[in-house]
């Protein structure tokens, strides 16, 4: 299985979980099997997530994708995610 984690900085929590949630079926036609949103406990506009892939390759692709560059805009992010793509070794 692979996971990613995400975290980045956001304008409003708030508004960029509707952006996050309006972005579902995109997730999901790009191989997504889960999400699991969380914010730091010191920053509630810190933001984290782990996701789920069918593969490094689907997981790849998303992040590069124009899709979701004008999502991430949409939803008021600050810069850039970091992001970590993992294999499961256990």
């Amino acid at each position: 299985m692979i996971k990613t984690v995400a975290y980045h900085k956001v304008e409003n929590f708030a508004t960029w979980k509707t952006a996050f949630d309006k972005f579902l079926d995109f997730r999901k036609s790009s191989g997504e099997k889960s999400a699991f949103v969380g914010t730091s406990q010191k920053d509630p506009n810190m933001v984290y997530v782990i996701n789920d892939w069918e593969s490094a390759a689907a997981a790849e692709k998303f992040f590069a994708s124009s899709q979701l560059a004008g999502a991430m805009k949409d939803g008021g992010l600050l810069g850039p995610p970091e992001v970590a793509i993992l294999d499961s070794r256990g």
